[in-house]
């Protein structure tokens, strides 16, 4: 069923996303084959896993994706405040569930992190609930491998960790929204929408797409389903409406120019990537063809422009028609940009298998990142294990260290956390890491507990340099390192403290045995 341009308008101003509150008929509108509608529906008709749990951010796409896949086996739980008797909502929760699982039913449960987190203090309101969170706690977890362990009967999807950016996820939404209905539009409005659609079929196009949500994550910015759909339903309507229909329009209207038009209405996703402005890069090509008054003819003819570039004073804003021809035109070079180097680590770690993996050219100038955030001495091989004396948040950056043992930069070690058997199969290849886990090998092995978790804006600050950290997170960092393994010399003892402008001074304290006297001197 294909989605009517109003409803394309609604996604765009953010009310058609309140899915609870929508006609069935345009519900069914917004099905879109994601390998996570796939795998609702699959265990719908193969009744295994047996019950789902959807969870993740606020906007994220719980409730629509349990609204909009075929879940009829399922009794679908979207809503924890939907008792009317007055109780408090997450109790009233616990009882409906309690009651659907006492009745043998199975479940499809849209809750956010922390109502899930507070529904396990009602667990008391009976046997199988408490069962049911068990496992979903359990299936919520994170682990280096899953081998050898059986299927659970719930399966607990968080949707805060999938990869919008993926093709798995963007081409469904991209064949979803290029076949738009567009009957009940007319006019101006009409012409652009066609060429919008034209446009959102070309994969040069859907790559410039992608480069740019891209350009969102690599920031660090979490990117979530309302965010997509808004953008998308932005792209082909540009939030004009019937009644504008009249107004003129020019190559302003096409795809490549609405996300950066000076005047145009803008989504959240936009007003964050002038940096990502195709037309702060000069087009002597086009600035040729613009002084010529024969850009229109060479936009023309490039898919999901067309009419819209028929006119040659339509072509004459030099940004708006710079910005069609990047995006637009087959011929010309998609520049991909360079990949965020989490998104690289990423990548090397799934192609290898679940374990934990010496990966040098990461693992020492991650190291030396975090001397370097906490303005600690060091000397390349010599890493020493600081133990920070003061653990006072307020005066940690006077703080000294001292140490008597030097890192292994070798026993340093990279693990990616691994979903659940069923989450990785429902995601199918568009699951996401939040964090990477760096550890130390003691014995051959590697206390999974005393890791420290890398996040895509940590990796980025220590591994590249980014800038000083937050206090509470050099604290985790000292702390992490007063644990790694050393090689201890109890006659040497180095005594470090951060200086002006982040230059730290250190002391090393040697004893002599032969002569019995403490030497101090400046290193």
């Amino acid at each position: 069923m294909r989605i009517p341009y109003e409803v394309l308008l609604d996604l765009y101003r953010g009310r058609a996303l309140v899915v609870e509150r929508m006609p069935s008929a345009q519900r069914d509108a917004l099905r879109v084959g994601t390998p996570l509608a796939a795998f609702i529906e699959r265990a719908a008709r193969e009744s295994a896993p047996r019950h789902v749990v959807l969870t993740g951010n606020a906007g994220d796409g719980k409730t629509f994706a349990a609204l909009t896949s075929d879940a009829s086996a399922f009794w679908v739980e979207t809503d924890a405040s939907a008792d009317t008797s007055g109780r408090p909502p997450i109790e009233a929760l616990a009882d409906r569930l309690e009651g659907h699982l006492a009745g043998g039913e199975r479940l499809l449960v849209a809750i956010n992190r922390g109502q899930l987190e507070r529904l396990a203090e009602h667990a008391a309101s009976g046997p199988r609930l408490r069962e049911f969170l068990a496992e979903a706690r359990e299936q919520s977890t994170l682990k280096v491998s899953w081998e050898g362990q059986v299927d659970a009967d719930v399966a607990v999807l968080d949707l805060g960790l999938v990869d919008w950016t993926s093709p798995g996820v963007t081409d469904p939404l991209l064949d979803k929204v290029a076949d738009a209905d567009l009957s009940a539009v007319t006019g101006d409005a009409r012409r652009a929408a066609e060429q919008a659609c034209a446009a959102l079929k070309q994969p040069h196009v859907r790559a410039w797409f992608r480069r740019v949500l891209a350009g969102v994550r690599a920031e660090g910015r979490h990117l979530t389903m309302r965010q997509i759909w808004s953008y998308l339903a932005y792209l082909v309507t540009g939030g004009i409406g019937q009644g504008e229909s009249a107004r003129v329009l020019s190559v302003a209207d096409t795809v490549g120019a609405r996300l950066f038009s000076y005047d145009a209405r803008r989504t959240p996703l936009e007003n964050a990537l002038p940096a990502a402005d195709p037309a702060r890069r000069p087009l002597p090509d086009v600035a040729t063809l613009l002084l010529q008054r024969r850009a229109h003819e060479h936009l023309t003819a490039m898919p999901g422009i067309g009419p819209l570039a028929a006119e040659a004073s339509q072509c004459t804003d030099g940004v708006a028609a710079a910005r069609a021809a990047v995006v637009h035109d087959p011929g010309r070079r998609l520049d991909e940009g360079e990949e965020d180097l989490f998104s690289s680590l990423f990548k090397r770690l799934v192609s290898k298998p679940p374990a934990w993996h010496k990966l040098p050219s990461v693992t020492r100038p991650l190291l030396q990142g975090a001397y370097r955030a906490l303005s600690a001495w060091n000397s390349d091989p010599a890493f020493p294990a600081w133990q920070t004396l003061c653990y006072d948040s307020v005066r940690f950056g006077a703080a000294p260290s001292v140490a008597n043992g030097d890192v292994a930069p070798e026993s340093l070690r990279l693990a990616l956390p691994r979903p659940p058997p069923r989450c990785d199969q429902a995601l199918s290849g568009t699951w996401r890491p939040p964090y990477v886990w760096l550890g130390a090998e003691r014995n051959g092995s590697v206390d999974q507990a005393g890791a420290l978790r890398l996040p895509p804006t940590l990796f980025r600050l220590l591994y590249g340099g980014g800038g000083p950290l937050p206090t509470a997170t050099s604290l985790v960092i000292a702390r992490w390192l007063a644990r790694l393994p050393t090689q201890q010399d109890p006659d040497r003892v180095r005594v470090s403290r951060a200086a002006e402008e982040g230059v730290s001074r250190s002391l090393l304290i040697t004893s002599d045995d032969l002569t019995g006297r403490i030497r101090i001197e400046e290193v």
